[in-house]
């Protein structure tokens, strides 16, 4: 069955509501009315065939010139013009399976785009050049094009979401388009790019230059992989959305990956089918400097980075890295270097390297820690000097150095000292990431003779005269509310006992180490 007419009428909004959802515009595009149109040919055939050639001017304004056959397996637009006074745009497009042509050339402004729908989900698009363009949409995807374009407002799939182009001007010359500005949002990120991009066998090859705020590196896996898990696997075993080769030099005001928070990030990525290669040159976590490497093998990633910091404000440091449950103040310096590979959490489990970090002239605002210590020393009624609180007061301190390694998630230092006019603080222990805990031994040394400093002194000992009192602890449990305990003197260690004293610059003889039993021991630390 087949029905073919000519003839002029005009459409009211009903009819024109009707027609946009036969030819299947989208629920939020409205086209206005009435619509005069003058047919020249309209015919329709069971099966789903319709063509039209005429003319149809919408709400006595601009005027269209359509010449389209639609059918079930494609669609032929031989000629679409718009007039719009002074303006005019022509647009020409064939699809057949998975081959697309488009062409465009004049002008269509968002004035005349307004005046032919009466409501749209975008702001009007607007275009201008002239263009013809052939695409390939099975994968790999591949484009060939000539000619110019710039326009804005432009809407385009990628994966499960759209990328909405705030404003472009590209040039293609065959495989090859220069980009010479784009500007687009992606989710909730912006985009400023600039390069080339160029077909090659069965691959995109890009050269990009690229900038944006803010970047989530999870959210736009998920958004590549969504669309990956429909394709089909490549020669190499790793999904391609699409295969893509190339560079893309990138600045970054944020980019976020797992726990991984850079911001002023700099790096240039090399990527393949197979996986990315990225060069971090600069980027900034909680005030310390990375650079160093990061490859992404499908869902494996590999990192080796250095991180710097000197003559740093320590307080957003300390802030930023503790989630606020440690805040010091002071100038510091640090170094470390970590290396790891995994798979989404793995990657932490992963990661090992050493680090040193030293401070000066700051003092302690919020440390659970060192105040779950001086509040055990306060209450245990075994010393006449009183240790600061840091519930009414800040603890200042002169020099903080600290040596260790990072095991997976576990932060083992090997040596601690906090070097102040009051005491001195060292300790050696580990702090489990994961699980927020820590198991740590210190010794606490006041720089006082012993009977300034004990409430109790044994008669046996009551003439030593030694000039620094070594209080031996151990604190373990969350490391938000630390036990604090005595530490028996043969737990201790030599390591322990010769921190103070080389800190300090002070002869073996200087320390005697006070025991819970409120007992004073002479350390002979050289054996």
């Amino acid at each position: 069955m087949q029905f073919e007419t000519s003839g002029k009428g005009t459409i009211g909004a009903q009819m024109t509501q009707w027609l946009g959802r036969y030819i299947e515009l989208p629920e939020d595009v409205k086209l206005r009315a009435p619509l005069t149109v003058a047919a020249e040919r309209l015919a329709w055939r069971a099966g789903g065939d319709i063509a039209f050639a005429g003319e149809v001017t919408v709400a006595d304004g601009p005027k269209l010139t359509l010449d389209v056959v639609r059918q079930p397996q494609g669609f032929t637009m031989p000629n679409l013009t718009i007039d719009d006074g002074d303006r005019r745009a022509r647009m020409t497009a064939q699809r057949a399976k998975d081959k697309l042509d488009l062409s465009f050339s004049g002008e269509l402004t968002e004035q005349t785009f307004d005046k032919v729908f009466a409501s749209f989900p975008t702001q009007p698009v607007s275009l201008r050049g002239d263009i013809q363009i052939s695409a390939l949409l099975s994968d790999p995807i591949g484009v060939s094009a000539r000619g110019q374009l710039s326009g804005s407002h432009l809407s385009i799939p990628l994966g499960p979401e759209k990328v909405l182009v705030d404003s472009f001007s590209v040039e293609a010359n065959g495989d090859s388009v220069a980009i010479r500005s784009a500007n687009f949002r992606w989710g909730q990120s912006r985009f400023t790019a600039s390069g080339q991009v160029a077909g090659a066998k069965d691959l995109m090859r890009l050269d990009l230059d690229v900038t944006v705020d803010q970047f989530d590196w999870e959210q736009y896996g998920r958004s590549f992989g969504a669309e990956a898990s429909r394709r089909q696997p490549n020669k190499t075993g790793v999904m391609s959305v699409p295969g893509v080769e190339g560079t893309i030099r990138l600045k970054a005001d944020r980019v976020t990956f797992e726990r991984f928070n850079l911001s002023a990030l700099e790096a240039t990525a090399v990527i393949a089918p197979s996986g990315i290669n990225a060069d971090i040159k600069h980027g900034i976590a909680c005030g310390i400097t990375a650079s160093g490497r990061a490859d992404f093998d499908g869902k494996e990633v590999g990192v080796d980075l250095l991180l710097t910091a000197s003559d740093g404000q320590l307080e957003p440091t300390t802030i930023c890295l503790t989630n606020q449950q440690h805040v010091v103040k002071g100038i510091y310096s640090m170094r470390a270097r970590l290396a790891g590979r995994g798979e989404g959490s793995e990657l932490w489990r992963s990661l090992k390297g050493n680090f040193e970090f030293s401070a000066k002239d700051g003092e302690f605002i919020r440390s659970p820690g060192i105040d779950a210590t001086f509040d055990y020393l306060n209450a245990s009624g075994d010393f006449k000097v009183a240790f600061p609180d840091l519930d009414r007061e800040t603890f200042p301190y002169r020099f903080i150095g600290t040596k260790g390694r990072l095991e997976g998630k576990m932060l083992i230092a090997d040596e601690v000292t906090i070097d102040s006019p009051q005491v001195n603080l060292s300790g050696q222990g580990e702090v489990d990431l994961e699980r927020k805990r820590i198991n740590a031994k210190g010794l606490v040394a006041v720089l006082k003779p012993v009977d300034d400093v004990l409430a109790r002194i044994p008669v046996i000992s009551s003439m030593l005269t030694g000039s620094l009192v070594g209080i031996p602890i151990r604190i373990a449990g969350s490391i938000d509310r630390p036990e604090v305990t005595y530490l028996s003197p043969a737990d201790v260690g030599v390591e322990l006992l010769s921190i103070p004293l080389r800190i300090l610059g002070m002869p073996l003889g200087a320390l005697r180490l006070f025991t819970p039993s409120g007992n004073l021991q002479d350390q002979d630390i050289s054996k």
